[in-house]
C-alpha cells in the first residue's frame, strides 16, 4: 500500500529515468552502457522522426524511441474521452483478478465511467475512469433501496484502488458488492507518471532535447564527471522535468486544475449514482481517508445522493491537516509515543524513568561527543537511525538502548543495528532473486505492475492545491526547533518541500479546503501507535472532528492497520461496517500491547 508521500525534486528524477531505462534494456536490448549509468556512449544517431534543425539522439533518446511503443502499452499516456458521459462494461485489466474460480462477468465486471473532466462545466470535456465490480458472494437484498456497495479508496495521493487486493473484505462480500474506482490522475484513470510524460516528451523535439539534456546531466554525475561546464543539478533537474511534463499534459488538452480530491468524491459520487447503488460503506488508507472525509463533507450537499452508512478510516489524513508544519513534527511523533507507552507503563517507568527528559539531554551529549569504540561511531545521526526504526516489535528495546548509551555501552546498539541491516539486505537479496529467476514476466503482468505504482504528477498536483500555499516555510521550521526532539526531522528535506510547486503552477484550492470536516457518520479510526507518516496526532484530529467517531490506537503498529494486523483489526472493522453502533471487542488489540526489554532480557538475535 502506497502512503501519504512528499518528493525530494531530485531524488525521483535519477528513479524514474532508472525505471524507464530498465525497461527500454529489457525491452529494447539496450545495453546497460548506453542506458544511463554514466559509462561513454557512441556516437549520437539522428532520429527518424526529427526535424532537419533538431540535434541527433543520443543512445539514450534513441532507446526510449525504439521502446515507446511497448512503454505506452504499459502505461498509455493520459488523454480526453471521445464516450460519452456515463458507464461503458469493459474488459478487465490485469490488474484485477477475482478470487480463485471466479470469472470475469460473472462473479466480477469492469468497465469505465466517463465524467467531466470539470464538474463545474459538464457538458465539456470528459475523462475515462475504470473501475471494477465484484459483486457479492451470498444473497443480497432484492429490495433496490437496500442495495450497498464497500468501496476502498487507495493513498498516496497517486495510487489506483483498481490495483488493491479484496480478500480483507471476503466477509463483507457475502451481501455487498465491493467497488473499485482508479482516481482521476491515478492508474487506469488518466495517469500522471513521470513515466507518461517522457513518451509524451519524445514526440515533441523541444521536448526530447531537453529530456536528453536532462538525461546526459544525470549521467555525468553518476561518472563522476564535475568539470562540465554546465552542471545541472538535481533541483534545476527536477524543474526541468517539471516544465517539460506540464507542457506534455497540457498538451493532452488535460487541466491538471482539475485533479482535485473534491472532484475525486464527485466522481466516486457519480459511479455510485450510475451503478444503481442505495447505500454504501467506505475504508480509506491514509491519502484516501482525505478522500473519504472529503466525500462526508460533500454530501449533505449532493441531491439524490446514496446514504453513507459507515467509514472506516485506516491511519488518517484529514483535509485540516496543515502538512509543512506535519513534516516537521511526525518523525519525532512515534519515538515520543514509545516514551510515553514505556511511562505508561509501571514496570518500564520504574525501570527507565524520565526518559522523555533524558532522551533529548542523549542526543545533545552525542553531538558534541560521539560514542568512538573502535570499529564504530555512534553519535546523533546513527541514535537517530536505531531510535526511530519502530518496526517489527523494536520498540521494546529503546528505553534500555537509551539507557545504555547514556553509560557508553553499545551492546544493544549493536545488536539492533546489525538486525536492521541484515533485514535490509536480505530485501536487496531476495529483489535480485526474482530478478534472476529466469521467468520473462509478460506484458499484462508488468502492465498490472506499473499501473499500481504511484502516480507522480498526481501526488504533486494535490499537494500544491491543496498543501504547499496555506502555510510559510519559516513556521514549519520555528515548528521543527521547537520540537522536542529536532534531531529526528531533516530540516534540508523540508526547505525543498515548497519548492516543489514552483514549476507545477497548479491553482490553489480555496482556504476553505482546510476547514474540519463535520459529519454525523458513524466512523471508525484506525491508527496505529507507532506510525511515522500520519501519527498518532492525525488520528485524534480526526476525532475531534467527527462526532460520531470511534477511535482505536492500535500499539506497536505503523502506517496501514487493517492490512498489516488483519488477523486483529479485520473482525473488528468488519464488525464495524456491517452494523455500526454494535460493541466493539478489543481484546486482541489490548493484547498487543508492548513487552519492554529489561536489563537482563537476551539480546535479539541477528
Amino acid at each position: 500500500m502506497e502512503t501519504l508521500r512528499v518528493r525530494n525534486p531530485g531524488g525521483w528524477t535519477g528513479i524514474a529515468a532508472a525505471l524507464v531505462m530498465a525497461m527500454v534494456c529489457g525491452m529494447a536490448g539496450t545495453p546497460a552502457s548506453a542506458a544511463g549509468t554514466g559509462q561513454p556512449e557512441t556516437p549520437p544517431v539522428a532520429s527518424p522522426g526529427a526535424s532537419a534543425d533538431s540535434p541527433p539522439d543520443t543512445p539514450r533518446i534513441t532507446a526510449l524511441r525504439a521502446a515507446s511503443g511497448m512503454i505506452a502499452t504499459l502505461l498509455p499516456p493520459p488523454r480526453l474521452s471521445t464516450r460519452q458521459r456515463g458507464l461503458s462494461l469493459t474488459p478487465c485489466e490485469s490488474t484485477f483478478r477475482g478470487a480463485p474460480g471466479e470469472e470475469e462477468g460473472q462473479q466480477y465486471v469492469c468497465g469505465v465511467l466517463t465524467v467531466p473532466q470539470d464538474w463545474t462545466h459538464p457538458d465539456g470535456r470528459n475523462l475515462d475512469l475504470h473501475y471494477v465490480v465484484a459483486r457479492a458472494t451470498g444473497p443480497v437484498s432484492s429490495d433496490p433501496t437496500r442495495k450497498e456497495a464497500l468501496l476502498p479508496l487507495a493513498g498516496g495521493p497517486g495510487q489506483s484502488a483498481v490495483t488493491l487486493p479484496i480478500d480483507q473484505y471476503r466477509d463483507l462480500r457475502r451481501d455487498r458488492d465491493i467497488v473499485l474506482l482508479a482516481q482521476r490522475g491515478s492508474g487506469h484513470g488518466q495517469r500522471l507518471g513521470v513515466e507518461e510524460c517522457m513518451l509524451l516528451a519524445l514526440d515533441n523535439d523541444r521536448d526530447a532535447t531537453q529530456l536528453q539534456h536532462v538525461f546526459d546531466a544525470m549521467a555525468r554525475r553518476r561518472a563522476g564527471d564535475t568539470g562540465h561546464a554546465d552542471p545541472l543539478s538535481s533541483a534545476s533537474a527536477g524543474a526541468q522535468v517539471d516544465d517539460l511534463c506540464w507542457r506534455a499534459f497540457a498538451g493532452q488538452r488535460l487541466d491538471l486544475n482539475q485533479f482535485t480530491t473534491a472532484n475525486s468524491a464527485r466522481d466516486v459520487l457519480a459511479l455510485l449514482r450510475a451503478l444503481g447503488y442505495a447505500r454504501f460503506t467506505l475504508h480509506g488508507v491514509s491519502y484516501g481517508t482525505r478522500l473519504a472525509m472529503t466525500i462526508m463533507d460533500m454530501l449533505p450537499r449532493t441531491p439524490a445522493a446514496p446514504v453513507l452508512r459507515a467509514v472506516v478510516l485506516d491511519s488518517p489524513f484529514p483535509p485540516s491537516v496543515y502538512l509543512l508544519s506535519s513534516l516537521a513534527r511526525n518523525p519525532q511523533e512515534p519515538v515520543l509515543q514509545m516514551l510515553d507507552d514505556c511511562a505508561a507503563d509501571a514496570v518500564c517507568n520504574l525501570t527507565y524513568p524520565n526518559l522523555k527528559t533524558r532522551l533529548p539531554a542523549l542526543l545533545a551529549h552525542l553531538a558534541a561527543q560521539p560514542l568512538m569504540p573502535p570499529g564504530a561511531l555512534v553519535g546523533v545521526e546513527e541514535a537517530v537511525a536505531e531510535l526511530g526504526d519502530l518496526s517489527q516489535a523494536r520498540a521494546a528495546w529503546m528505553p534500555r538502548l537509551i539507557d545504555e548509551l547514556e553509560r557508553g555501552q553499545l551492546s544493544t546498539w549493536r545488536a539492533l543495528h546489525a538486525r536492521r541491516a541484515g533485514e535490509g539486505e536480505a530485501a536487496v537479496r531476495l529483489r535480485g532473486a526474482s530478478l534472476r529467476d529466469g521467468s520473462a514476466p509478460s506484458i499484462l503482468s508488468l502492465r498490472s505492475v506499473m499501473q499500481g505504482r504511484l502516480a507522480h504528477y498526481l501526488n504533486q498536483t494535490v499537494h500544491c492545491n491543496e498543501d504547499m500555499g496555506f502555510e510559510r516555510l519559516d513556521d514549519a521550521l520555528a515548528a521543527m526547533r521547537a520540537a522536542p526532539l529536532p534531531q529526528f526531522a531533516d530540516a534540508s528535506w523540508l526547505r525543498e518541500q515548497p519548492a516543489l510547486c514552483a514549476h507545477w503552477p497548479v491553482a490553489m484550492a480555496p482556504r476553505s479546503v482546510k476547514a474540519p470536516v463535520s459529519s454525523g457518520v458513524p466512523t471508525l479510526i484506525l491508527q496505529g501507535a507507532y506510525d511515522p507518516t500520519t501519527p498518532v496526532w492525525m488520528g485524534r484530529l480526526a476525532a475531534h472532528e467527527l462526532s460520531n467517531s470511534r477511535l482505536v490506537i492500535v500499539p506497536q503498529q505503523g502506517h496501514g492497520v487493517w492490512t498489516s494486523a488483519d488477523s486483529c483489526i479485520g473482525p473488528i472493522a468488519t464488525s464495524f461496517l456491517r452494523v455500526p453502533g454494535a460493541p466493539l471487542d478489543l481484546h486482541c488489540v489490548a493484547a498487543r500491547r508492548v513487552r519492554w526489554a529489561m536489563p537482563d532480557t537476551a539480546l535479539p538475535a541477528d
